[in-house]
């Protein structure tokens, strides 16, 4: 993690099985407790973005992942006729990226 700082810190992934296999989406399912949230060295609060910590190594999320994690609040914004898909800016941070 040389190339990035951590945000806001989440739980580590308590499971024998990858977060990222099917049965283990019931898990994840609205649990934002488990994303830490990293920035670029140099970046701004618009390049954050989330991982999940497994052991003592972070990982970035799958779509499936983000959208089990964020059943409700997945944002699609409409670029250019571009359907993207972000998760929601780290709570208290929203503010922050807002001003800027």
């Amino acid at each position: 993690m040389g190339t990035v700082f951590v945000v806001q810190s989440g739980d580590a992934w308590g499971f024998k099985q990858p977060p990222c296999s099917k049965g283990m989406i019931p898990h994840l399912e609205r649990n934002e407790a488990l994303v830490t949230w990293v920035q670029p060295k140099g970046g701004g609060c618009t390049d954050q973005f989330p991982v999940m910590r497994v052991g003592d190594k972070y990982y970035t999320m799958s779509l499936r992942m983000m959208k089990a994690v964020w059943s409700v609040s997945v944002v699609v914004v409409v670029q250019d006729l571009l359907c993207v898909t972000r998760p929601p800016p780290p709570p208290f941070f929203q503010a922050e990226c807002a001003a800027s």
